[in-house]
C-alpha cells in the first residue's frame, strides 16, 4: 500500500519487483512487511529475479507468515513486537528461508537504528539463534509445541492453580455496551452535570473490564504456555512465581469485585433503564481492603518480577522465543510483558481518581456522602499498600548491606586462648539483632552508606566505608577477600568488615570541628561517659556536613521509637513505628519531624503517622543542647516531663488523642 502510488506513477508492476532494506540481499514481503519500522530507511527497487521467486501463490498461501518488528528501547529490542504468527511454520521448512531472512533484516535495521552496533550484533546473534541448528535441540523442542499451540490453541492452567472457579463462558463476564446510553433511557434528557457523571461511572466500567480482560492474557496465554512447555521440560529452570508473583490472585480479586458490584450497577440499570447508580458500589469499595489484599503482596513483589522478567532475556534464548511467541499473539494486542506485570500498581491507583471524577459530577447529596466514604476507603488501603512496598524496598536494601558484612574484626587479643573466646561472640546479624529500646516490631532499616577517612587513637587516617542504619551507625573497611574484584567502595558491592564497634546513634556526640569536612564524634556508655572518640573526614564541607545532618535525623527517628506509649487511645503499638525517611548524600528536608498532626484514619501511610508523633511529641521531650542541630545533641529525658508507663499524672503529649477526634 505504501509503495503502490510511487511505482503506478512510474509505469512499474509492483509484483514484479523486489524491495530491499539498505545492503541487506534478502527482498523484504511485500505484503505482509510492519511499515512503522521502516522509518528513515533507504529501501532499493529492483527488478524481481525470477529463478528465486519460483514459489507459487499457492505456497505463499499456505504458509501465510508475517513477521513484525517495531523499534523499542536498546534493553527490549531483541524480542519486541515481533510476528503474531511467529511460529506457525517450522523453522525447518527451507522454502521459508528468504522470508525468515529479510524479516531479520528489517529486525536488525531497527535494531541498528535504536542501539548502534551492539544492539545490531545483538539482534543478529537472538535471529540466528531462532533459526539455524535448531534440530535435535531444544529449540527444536520449543518450535514445535508452539506451533502446536498455534494450530489448536495453548491449553488452559489447570484448575488447581486457578484461586476461582471458571465460568462456562468467562469472558462473557466482562462484555459491555458500546456506551452507557445504550443502557439509560431517555439519557439526551439528563442534565449535562448528570451526563458527566454517568460518563465518569461508565469510565470506571470500561477501564475494569479492559483491565481484566489484559490480566486475562497473563493467565490464559503467557502463564498457560510457560505451564504447558514445563510439562515437556522446557525452560522448566523458570520459576513462575519470580515472574508472575501472584497475577492468579490479583486477576481473582478484580474477577469478584467486577462481577458481585460493578456488574450489579450495570444489571440494574439494565434492568430499569435508569441512570447507573454509585450506591451499588459502596458495599465492594467497603470491603476494597478485604478484597484486594492480594495487590498488596504483587505491588511489593511487581519490581523483582519485572527484573526476573529482563534477567532471562538476557540469559536464555529458549525464554525469549517462548515470551517473543507470547508477545505477538493477536489477544496480546501488542503489550509486553514487561508492561502489563506493572498494569496492577497502576490501576490500584487509578481507583480514587475515578471515584473523585464522579464525585466532582455528582449532586445527590447521598451519593455524594456514600462516594466520600469509597473515595477514603481507597486512600487507605492504597496508603497501606505503599507502607508495605516501603518496607520490602527497605527490607531488601538491608538484606544486600547485611550480605556484604564477611566479619566482625572490632576486638583483638594476643592471647591465643583468649581469642578463641573472643571469636565465638563475633557475630554480628543486622536482620535479626534486636534495637535497644525499641518495640520488638521495630524494623531496622539502612538509612545511609558511603566512603569516609577514618582517625582515632588506633589510627592516623584509614579509608573506611560507613554505614548509617536506624539504631547504629557501623564503621567497616574493604575486605581484602573482595577487594581486586570490586571497585573499592562498599557500595559497589565489595565484602565489608566491622573494624570499629557498632554506635548506638543516641549515644553518639557530634562536634563539629576547625576542619570544615570532618565531623568529631564522642561515644557514650551507659553511664553518660566517654567510652570512645573518632573523627570521620569526607572529601568536602558539604558532604560532612550532610552525614552531620543524617546522624542527627537517624537520632530523632531512633528516640521516635523508643518513646513510651502514650494513653489508652493511641500507643506506638498501634501504628507503624518504623521510620521510614531515606536519607541520602544530597539535601534533607528537616521539617518531616515537625509537621502538623494529619487527621487520617489508622491504615494511613507510615511516613505521615511518624510525622505526626513526632509533632505532637514535641512538647514532651527535651534535647539536651540548645537544639537538635547543636554539637553537643544528645536524645535526653527532662525528669520534670519525662513520659513514663508508671507516671500518675497524664504526659502533655496526650493531645494526640483530642486532636485526633478520638
Amino acid at each position: 500500500e505504501v509503495l503502490s502510488a510511487a511505482c503506478e506513477r512510474r509505469g512499474v508492476d509492483l509484483s514484479r519487483v523486489d524491495v530491499l532494506l539498505d545492503s541487506f540481499a534478502a527482498p523484504l514481503p511485500l505484503h505482509t512487511t510492519e511499515t512503522s519500522c521502516l522509518g528513515g530507511k533507504h529501501l532499493r527497487i529492483t527488478a524481481k529475479d525470477e529463478k528465486s521467486s519460483s514459489r507459487s501463490a499457492s505456497q505463499r498461501s499456505s504458509q501465510n507468515v508475517s513477521f513484525r518488528k517495531t523499534g523499542g528501547p536498546s534493553d527490549s529490542q531483541s524480542y519486541r513486537g515481533r510476528s503474531s504468527r511467529f511460529f506457525s511454520v517450522s523453522t525447518e521448512d527451507s522454502s521459508m528461508d528468504s522470508e525468515v531472512g529479510a524479516a531479520a533484516a528489517a529486525a536488525l535495521a531497527s535494531a541498528k537504528g535504536a542501539a548502534g552496533a551492539a544492539g545490531l550484533k545483538a539482534s543478529k546473534q537472538r535471529w540466528s539463534g531462532f533459526f539455524t541448528n535448531t534440530k535435535g535441540t531444544k529449540m527444536e523442542l520449543l518450535v514445535e509445541q508452539l506451533n502446536g499451540y498455534t494450530k489448536h490453541g495453548v491449553p488452559r492452567l489447570p484448575e488447581s492453580q486457578l484461586p476461582y472457579e471458571l465460568a462456562a463462558n468467562e469472558e462473557a463476564l466482562f462484555s459491555l455496551e458500546n456506551d452507557w446510553r445504550d443502557i439509560v433511557e431517555n439519557s439526551e434528557l439528563l442534565s449535562e452535570k448528570q451526563q458527566q457523571q454517568q460518563t465518569a461511572l461508565w469510565e470506571l466500567a470500561q477501564t475494569e473490564a479492559a483491565y481484566i480482560k489484559t490480566l486475562k492474557v497473563v493467565t490464559d496465554l503467557f502463564m498457560a504456555c510457560l505451564c504447558g512447555l514445563q510439562a515437556s521440560n522446557i525452560l522448566s529452570e523458570v520459576d513462575r512465581t519470580r515472574l508472575f508473583s501472584n497475577i492468579p490472585e490479583i486477576y481473582a480479586a478484580n474477577r469478584e469485585f467486577w462481577t458481585e458490584h460493578i456488574a450489579a450497577m450495570l444489571d440494574a440499570s439494565r434492568s430499569t433503564r435508569q441512570p447507573l447508580d454509585p450506591g451499588h458500589l459502596l458495599q465492594g469499595f467497603e470491603s476494597f481492603e478485604k478484597i484486594f489484599a492480594p495487590y498488596t503482596r504483587y505491588c511489593s513483589e511487581q519490581s523483582k518480577c519485572q527484573q526476573y522478567c529482563r534477567d532471562r532475556l538476557n540469559d536464555n534464548d529458549l525464554f525469549t522465543a517462548y515470551l517473543v511467541w507470547c508477545e505477538t499473539q493477536k489477544d496480546c494486542n501488542r503489550l509486553r510483558l514487561l508492561d502489563i506485570l506493572v498494569k496492577p500498581m497502576q490501576r490500584i491507583t487509578k481507583y480514587s481518581l475515578l471515584l473523585k471524577a464522579v464525585h466532582k459530577n455528582t449532586e445527590h447529596e447521598e451519593q455524594r456522602a456514600e462516594l466520600t466514604i469509597m473515595i477514603k476507603s481507597v486512600d487507605t488501603f492504597v496508603a497501606s499498600v505503599n507502607a508495605a512496598m516501603r518496607r520490602s524496598e527497605e527490607t531488601a536494601r538491608l538484606a544486600s548491606a547485611a550480605s556484604r558484612l564477611e566479619s566482625y574484626d572490632v576486638v583483638e587479643s594476643r592471647d591465643e586462648e583468649l581469642e578463641k573466646l573472643i571469636k565465638l561472640h563475633s557475630n554480628l546479624d543486622i536482620m535479626i539483632a534486636p534495637m535497644p529500646g525499641c518495640p520488638k516490631d521495630a524494623l531496622r532499616t539502612l538509612l545511609r552508606e558511603g566512603d569516609l577517612k577514618l582517625r582515632d587513637a588506633a589510627t592516623s587516617k584509614m579509608e573506611v566505608h560507613v554505614l548509617l542504619l536506624t539504631d547504629m551507625l557501623l564503621i567497616c573497611k574493604q575486605s581484602t577477600k573482595k577487594a581486586s574484584s570490586s571497585s573499592g567502595s562498599g557500595s559497589a558491592g565489595g565484602g565489608l568488615k566491622i573494624v570499629r564497634q557498632p554506635l548506638v546513634v543516641d549515644r553518639v556526640r557530634i562536634h563539629e570541628l576547625k576542619e570544615q569536612s570532618s565531623l568529631g564524634l564522642v561515644y557514650l556508655n551507659e553511664y553518660g561517659a566517654a567510652s570512645a572518640a573518632l573523627v570521620l573526614s569526607a572529601p568536602e564541607p558539604k558532604l560532612a556536613k550532610s552525614w552531620m545532618e543524617s546522624i542527627r535525623k537517624a537520632q530523632q527517628q531512633l528516640t521516635m521509637l523508643k518513646l513510651p506509649p502514650l494513653g489508652s487511645s493511641l500507643t506506638l503499638g498501634s501504628v507503624s513505628r518504623q521510620a521510614s525517611t531515606y536519607l541520602g548524600d544530597g539535601d534533607f528536608d528537616m521539617d518531616e519531624l515537625s509537621e502538623g498532626i494529619p487527621r487520617t484514619p489508622r491504615g494511613s501511610s507510615r511516613a505521615s503517622r511518624v510525622s505526626s508523633l513526632a509533632h505532637s511529641h514535641s512538647g514532651s521531650m527535651e534535647m539536651e543542647g540548645a537544639s537538635p542541630s547543636g554539637s553537643n545533641f544528645l536524645p535526653s529525658y527532662n525528669p520534670s516531663r519525662n513520659v513514663s508507663v508508671e507516671t500518675t499524672e497524664p504526659p502533655r503529649a496526650s493531645s494526640v488523642s483530642s486532636e485526633e477526634g478520638t
